[in-house]
């Protein structure tokens, strides 16, 4: 009988801990979901636990993950994704920062390159960063306006040099049907004015030169080009007071071996005979050859800005500030391609227009020329554009790092821009475009703002000024 009963005092006392086990672990995930709903944000330390509760994903309410593989999960909503992009802007992590140091000086290159989809493309400009002289003591940093596990990968994968990613927040995959994407009220591209009226949607008496409606995938091209550059200069916390140069690159361009080493030639030439440039363009629009190579690879051609001039923009903080002051005239002109509008603005606000010095022989090439945003080319294969700008860099290879430079040809007429292309006249990207300008919240209650506006007539000359 005493045996009976110490057994069932053994098995209660069990069943009592178990309990109390049990609470205090709920307990304690309730105080995580808790206090990831409060801060709306996940830690990403390569220790910590982040904890989601929508439920409408396949992945895990609960992440215990590194960082790394947090950045490469499937699977994520639109309000996962809201979370991460707000995360990675605010923490702006730099990773691989323990193995080489980061000591930015006033000749110091930062890299800043926009990504969208393309992994193909991104692999060549990752392949060509690896080989390129003074990478290791170089920030790269890449700008996204998509979340995918293949993308995130691959700028995951880098190990040869400091390298940051920051999320574009107002991209069309987190507001696919809100402003600044296709709200379900708003007017289809190729509706009538009429039409438009009569169905009363939101744009209806904003067409474009064309007589067209905006279109959210086309006008987020200028808008993640102004905001990367924006962040970088006036929130990044590791460029406050940074006086060096920033190379702005795509991501279908792919980089010369002396790409950095040349530009920090161009800064001190610069500095000591052209203070009045204010950009440099590192490489030709398309075409390219062993020639200028041969013949003039330390050439420097001296011209105004224009479209089409070339590809891969390096400029300095002076240039930034002289470009805020134009912001209105950036902002509100018709058209979406900001290489048209920044021709534009050089020519018509810039205080002594924009002078830029460019390379004779590219040191940035296009490889990305087979499929455009404009154009697709058949027959046209991406490895073998790559093979053959790997071919020529290998062929000139004993032409690259000049010992000196010299400008060659000074070319000071500026271009007219003929061409045009409309698709900015909605008074809404207008305001998001000057609030990026002005540092304005990236709080989501600033787009409804932004959007609510429009649809009352009596506030639309507001939104005008």
């Amino acid at each position: 009988m005493r045996i009976y009963l110490k057994r069932v005092v053994f098995l209660t006392v069990l069943l009592i801990l178990g309990y109390l086990f049990i609470t205090i672990l709920i307990g304690n995930k309730t105080t995580l979901c808790s206090d990831c709903i409060t801060n709306s944000v996940l830690s990403m330390d390569n220790s910590t636990v982040g904890i989601f509760t929508d439920s409408s994903t396949s992945v895990p309410t609960v992440w215990n993950n590194s960082y790394t593989e947090l950045l490469t999960m499937t699977g994520l909503s639109v309000a996962q994704i809201k979370v991460l992009a707000a995360e990675m802007n605010s923490n702006q992590r730099i990773q691989n920062l323990d193995k080489f140091g980061l000591k930015l000086h006033d000749n110091s290159v930062v890299i800043l390159i926009q990504v969208h989809s393309r992994v193909d493309t991104l692999v060549a400009v990752v392949e060509s960063l690896r080989h390129v002289r003074f990478i290791n003591e170089t920030l790269v940093i890449f700008s996204h306006d998509i979340y995918s596990k293949n993308i995130f990968k691959i700028v995951q994968s880098i190990d040869f040099c400091p390298m940051m990613q920051i999320f574009y927040p107002f991209a069309l995959q987190t507001h696919k049907n809100v402003f600044p994407g296709f709200h379900p009220n708003d007017c289809p591209r190729n509706l009538n004015i009429m039409s438009a009226r009569k169905r009363r949607c939101n744009n209806a008496e904003y067409q474009d030169k064309f007589k067209h409606y905006r279109e959210g995938h086309v006008c987020q091209i200028k808008h993640h080009w102004l905001w990367k550059m924006h962040f970088a200069f006036d929130r990044l916390r590791i460029l406050a007071g940074f006086n060096g140069t920033l190379l702005r690159l795509d991501d279908d361009y792919y980089l010369a071996d002396d790409v950095i080493y040349f530009i920090r030639k161009l800064d001190l030439y610069r500095k000591k005979s052209y203070p009045d440039c204010r950009m440099y363009i590192m490489g030709d629009h398309e075409r390219f050859s062993e020639a200028p190579f041969r013949t003039a690879a330390n050439g420097v051609l001296k011209a105004s800005y224009y479209v089409g001039i070339g590809r891969g923009m390096a400029f300095r903080r002076e240039f930034w500030e002289a470009f805020k002051n134009c912001s209105k005239s950036f902002c509100t002109h018709d058209e979406y391609n900001w290489d048209f509008a920044l021709h534009r603005i050089a020519a018509t606000c810039m205080r002594g227009g924009l002078t830029v010095l460019k390379p004779v022989a590219s040191r940035v090439f296009h490889v990305g020329t087979c499929l455009g945003f404009h154009r697709k080319i058949n027959n046209c294969r991406l490895e073998t554009v790559k093979k053959n700008i790997q071919q020529l860099l290998h062929t000139v290879s004993a032409n690259l790092f000049p010992d000196k430079i010299s400008v060659i040809k000074a070319k000071r007429a500026a271009r007219p821009a003929t061409r045009q292309y409309g698709g900015w006249a909605d008074p809404r990207d207008h305001r998001l475009c000057l609030n990026i300008f002005n540092n304005v919240s990236d709080d989501e209650a600033i787009l409804a703002q932004i959007h609510n506006t429009l649809r009352h007539p009596a506030n639309r000359t507001r939104l005008k000024e």
